[in-house]
């Protein structure tokens, strides 16, 4: 006798979505009102770096398959210490900064 309900599956059971690299550059385009060759150019301007540095974070906090040499060659760099450096960033500014925490919750939640 199954004391479970039919539409119940069991949690290892469950089919997850996988985010894709993709889908997070998508809710930063959108967040910070650029465009894909801005994110991705050479510029060292502060609004596309903090962008980048924030698709960096979010992916590595969702996209678990991702290596961070993955997620660099993403955004058109060529070197997982830059994507390192970026989610160390954003971690401590995140504790500090309310507004940008914000920011980062909305792009989690738009991935």
């Amino acid at each position: 006798m199954n004391f479970l309900p039919r539409w119940y599956v069991p949690p290892h059971l469950r089919k997850h979505k996988k985010r894709t690299g993709s889908s997070v550059i998508d809710a930063v385009l959108n967040e910070f009102q650029l465009d894909k060759e801005t994110l991705v150019g050479e510029s060292r301007r502060k609004k596309p770096v903090r962008a980048r540095h924030v698709a960096w974070y979010v992916m590595s906090r969702k996209c678990h398959h991702l290596s961070q040499l993955q997620m660099a060659r993403l955004l058109g760099r060529t070197n997982h210490s830059t994507v390192t450096h970026g989610i160390t960033l954003i971690e401590h500014l995140v504790q500090r900064d309310p507004e940008l925490a914000a920011l980062v919750e909305r792009v989690e939640r738009a991935a």
